[in-house]
């Protein structure tokens, strides 16, 4: 019933996290041709490049018909060790900034 969309998630292995590919996986055909047209953003965190994860997220928001209004962000949180991976992290000041104009963005369109 959204008007618009706002996907946020981790990369994990160079993909989507299961947690979002699973929501996208249990919605995708229930929706198809149900939503086309509507804007969406999207967010990734990435320990390198998020590339992968973008890729994914983005085929889907073309098989959906939905229309990006920005590039998706990628955030480089550089976890490259085991330790760094698990460790709780922080989403740098700089790129919530980032992430509250993409949420704006998607809201004025809204309106």
């Amino acid at each position: 019933a959204a008007d618009g969309y706002l996907f946020a998630a981790p990369e994990n292995l160079a993909a989507l996290s299961g947690a979002m590919k699973e929501c996208l996986d249990r919605n995708y055909y229930h929706v198809l041709d149900r939503i086309n047209g509507r804007p969406y953003g999207a967010l990734i965190t990435a320990g390198s490049d998020g590339d992968g994860a973008r890729r994914q997220l983005e085929r889907i928001c073309t098989g959906w018909r939905l229309k990006a209004v920005a590039p998706t962000l990628i955030v480089p949180m550089r976890a490259q060790t085991p330790e760094a991976i698990l460790a709780p992290k922080t989403v740098p000041d700089d790129w919530l900034a980032r992430g509250a104009e993409l949420g704006g963005t998607l809201a004025a369109l809204l309106l």
